[in-house]
C-alpha cells in the first residue's frame, strides 16, 4: 500500500465522519423540534455536557406551565450512533421545587458527565 492509498483511506474516513456527524446533528435538531411543539404551554429545556473520556450527554426536558416534567429524554454516547431515549422515571417531577435535586443525582449516577448536563439544564 503506497501513500496514495493510504491518504485516499484517510480522506474517505473523514467524509464519512462528517456525513454520520449531520446525520447525529439532523436527529438532534429533529427530536429538539419534536418536543419543542408539546411543549407549547410550558418549557423546553437542553443541556450538555462532554467528558475528554468519558461519553458525551445531551439531556432534553420538557415542562407544563407549572413545572412539571412531561417529557424527558436524554443520549449518551462516545460516537455519532448515539440516539435519544426517554426517561420515563424522571417524568411528573416538579422542576421548581428542591425535590429536583433528586434529578440532578439520577442522572449524575456513575458519570459526573450527566450530572454537568443536568445541572446545565436546570440553572
Amino acid at each position: 500500500m503506497n501513500w496514495k492509498h493510504f491518504l485516499l483511506f484517510i480522506a474517505a474516513a473523514w467524509g464519512l465522519q462528517a456525513i454520520l456527524t449531520m446525520v447525529q446533528m439532523q436527529n438532534y435538531r429533529r427530536r429538539f423540534s419534536e418536543l419543542a411543539a408539546l411543549a407549547k404551554d410550558g418549557y423546553l429545556g437542553a443541556g450538555s455536557s462532554a467528558g475528554r473520556i468519558s461519553a458525551g450527554v445531551v439531556v432534553l426536558l420538557t415542562t407544563d406551565a407549572n413545572g412539571k416534567v412531561t417529557h424527558a429524554e436524554r443520549m449518551k454516547g462516545q460516537t455519532v450512533f448515539a440516539r435519544f431515549h426517554s426517561l420515563p422515571e424522571v417524568i411528573g417531577m416538579d422542576m421548581q421545587s428542591p425535590a429536583a435535586l433528586p434529578l440532578k443525582i439520577y442522572l449524575g449516577t456513575g458519570s459526573p458527565v450527566r450530572a454537568v448536563a443536568v445541572t446545565g439544564l436546570l440553572d
